[in-house]
């Protein structure tokens, strides 16, 4: 499972640094920073209200791409 799991996430990285290399100044930064709310969401979704924490995400993730 866990390798199962690594491969997922080595391959949405990857999604996440094509498109982050569409003018961010920092792309491998942002594109990992992503990557680990995304894990965080997942996480919280099973620990608290999952409307939350996708409008947290959203809201954060706006922030960052905006900055």
């Amino acid at each position: 499972m866990r390798r199962c799991v690594a491969e997922h996430r080595r391959w949405f990285l990857g999604v996440l640094r094509e498109a982050d290399a569409a003018g961010h100044p920092e792309p491998e930064d942002l594109a990992r920073t992503l990557l680990v709310l995304r894990d965080g969401a997942v996480a919280g979704g099973y620990l608290d209200d999952l409307g939350d924490v996708a409008e947290t995400l959203r809201k954060t993730t706006e922030r960052l791409l905006d900055a």
